[in-house]
């Protein structure tokens, strides 16, 4: 088992271009959340424990996939697909490609990537499994869908009125609804799946390329380890979210 030391040398490297100690220590909140986030993943938690660490800390989940800028409207726990199935997370978010939701899967942070046929190991074959799934079901019920996202973003709590845990909005609910018609949610709304497992650091050379070509191969899904989560969380603006 790792230790969370280990854990941080390996998410900030110089090759990654963040040095641990000159650019992580000025900013203390951040380090302090890269140490509990680091220290979480040292004894590759339940994904239960993980999903429960991002509801408390959304910043790791808005800096990742809002590209660190106010263009996030709300984050949903827990969001429903139909009646069938419900994301871990769902983000709600514009820019000028549209109006877009972005729904994501966690998986255990010591989760398998791949076998030693090369294959995806069974966690990750569930995890592409169930994004397709939703991925199937929206394509048909595509504008059912995208009314309910919005639903549920109008109606959550602000950020600040949230508590500690729990679906939030950025914005007062009928900027969000206008926003949703401006940039077209109900003619041209994007949706992307995002899978989130295993570690960079503890993938063998083999399985980073195979990961680097199975997201540049577009399958209708991006899968992201915990390493990108933690860096992105640290160079972004959202950081003090």
């Amino acid at each position: 088992m790792s230790n969370p030391e280990t854990i941080l040398r390996e998410i900030f490297t110089r090759q990654a271009g963040i040095d641990l100690k000159a650019d992580m220590a000025p900013q203390v909140p951040g380090y302090d959340l890269m140490v509990e986030f680091a220290t979480l993943l040292a004894r590759d938690p339940a994904e239960e424990e993980i999903q429960d660490f991002l509801d408390r800390h959304p910043q790791l989940l808005l800096s990742t996939f809002g590209a660190g800028d106010p263009s996030i409207l709300a984050c949903l726990v827990k969001p429903p697909i139909g009646t069938q199935y419900r994301a871990d997370f769902g983000l709600l978010r514009y820019d000028q490609g549209g109006f877009q939701v972005i729904l994501v899967e966690l998986e255990r942070s010591g989760a398998r990537l791949l076998t030693k046929a090369k294959t995806p190991a069974q966690q990750y074959q569930r995890a592409i499994g169930q994004v397709l799934d939703w991925k199937t079901w929206i394509e048909v019920n595509k504008r059912t869908f995208i009314s309910e996202m919005i639903r549920l973003a109008v109606n959550a709590p602000t950020l600040a009125q949230r508590g500690s845990r729990g679906s939030f909005r950025t914005r007062d609910a009928k900027h969000i609804e206008g926003i949703a018609r401006q940039y077209g949610s109900d003619t041209l709304p994007r949706i992307s799946y995002q899978i989130v497992i295993s570690r960079w650091g503890v993938l063998s050379e083999a399985e980073q390329t195979r990961l680097i070509l199975t997201n540049q191969g577009q399958p209708g899904y991006a899968t992201n380890t915990y390493d990108q989560l933690a860096r992105q969380a640290f160079v972004s603006p959202w950081r003090g979210y």
